[in-house]
């Protein structure tokens, strides 16, 4: 549909769930897919930290500001392992 109408989608990825195979998400090779077909952008969520309720997330990373920082550059550094 993206290429059909012309629209490009942007995906952030959570590495965690990509590296445990996770069913309900894309593989790193479909991930690569999408990201050489032009149709997408592909963006740094976090590795593990999106299991967390929102308000705990909130308090987390006011409180745990540099495991949380951690957490995204370890995610960082797995999509870029993956190029």
């Amino acid at each position: 549909m993206l290429k059909e109408y012309g629209f490009k989608a942007s995906f952030y990825i959570c590495g965690e769930l990509i590296d445990t195979n996770h069913p309900e998400y894309c593989t790193w090779e479909e991930i690569k897919a999408l990201n050489a077909s032009g149709l997408a952008d592909i963006g740094n969520h976090t590795y593990s930290l999106h299991g967390k309720a929102k308000d705990e997330l909130e308090t987390y990373y006011r409180v745990n500001f540099d495991d949380a920082l951690a957490d995204i550059n370890k995610n960082r550094d797995v999509i870029i392992f993956q190029y």
